[in-house]
């Protein structure tokens, strides 16, 4: 299942949004499919996807933080 970057816009900001992706992503877990986040744009947000059981990411904090490490 993907999440839109809509989906994904000030998540650390509300708790209502942080419960309804962590619902999300547990729902599509008992479902054996995986959850990917597309077009996250910060470092934090996806820390905070990863935590809130996402599974895989894509977006420009990927590509930052890909490029700090080089």
């Amino acid at each position: 299942v993907k999440l839109d970057a809509s989906l994904l816009n000030e998540i650390s900001a509300s708790r209502d949004n942080k419960e309804f992706l962590s619902g999300i992503c547990r729902l599509c877990h008992q479902m054996d499919l995986a959850v990917y986040a597309l077009g996250v744009t910060r470092a934090d947000d996806l820390k905070l996807l990863f935590e809130l059981g996402v599974d895989g990411a894509s977006g420009p904090a990927l590509s930052d933080r890909m490029n700090q490490n080089t």
